[in-house]
């Protein structure tokens, strides 16, 4: 009796120990392909003469509060050996002034993305429809695009989008209309912006 309860209880390990290792296997598995999206996602931006920062960089990425310690994330031997993008967390994209063009934004590769600059490029309203997967979005600049305004709908699923920049940008009654329907949006410029011009 015994010595059949010793190979359940071995049976039972054995089981349990596959189950583990399916699920480390798994979770391994997400965590290489999303670190490997990320890289490639940040290969682009910078290709494009963009610029991205990380999570770790600050308090607040709106606000642009940063902490004290600005270490990296994990165990500095550990970065040294499998490689640092396993350990951080793309949080904001900044294409100002570069030669971005609307079919750059699909932000493949970013979950993480909380403010993204497209100041003074040619980026418009098409460009602005290819943001709709970035979920955690809270800010977004546009001044000086040639952005409309009519596409901003897509942002709905944006839940925690608050702030959007749209000066000197050609915003038109519509996209006036499509920003009502943004209702987290709690900070919104509009400088030197003719609002309701169609033209």
């Amino acid at each position: 009796m015994t010595q059949r309860n010793g190979r359940r209880r071995w049976q039972f390990s054995l089981r349990a120990m596959f189950v583990l290792v399916t699920v480390l296997g798994a979770w391994l598995g997400w965590t290489v392909h999303r670190a490997n999206q990320q890289r490639l996602a940040v290969e682009r931006v910078t290709a494009l003469g963009g610029d991205v920062e990380y999570a770790f960089e600050f308090d607040d990425v709106l606000r642009r509060t940063r902490p004290a310690n600005r270490e990296p994330p994990g165990p500095s031997w550990l970065r040294d050996v499998i490689g640092e993008e396993f350990f951080l967390r793309v949080v904001a994209v900044n294409l100002d002034s570069t030669a971005v063009r609307d079919e750059d934004l699909r932000m493949q590769g970013l979950p993480d993305l909380e403010r993204l600059g497209l100041g003074h490029t040619a980026v418009s309203d098409r460009g602005i429809s290819e943001l709709r997967g970035l979920r955690r979005l809270r800010g977004l600049i546009c001044d000086d695009t040639q952005v409309k305004g009519e596409t901003l709908d897509a942002l709905a699923a944006c839940d925690e989008l608050d702030w959007i920049k749209l000066d000197e940008s050609p915003v038109t009654s519509v996209g006036i209309a499509q920003l009502g329907r943004l209702r987290g949006v709690e900070h919104l410029t509009l400088l030197d912006t003719p609002i309701g011009d169609e033209s």
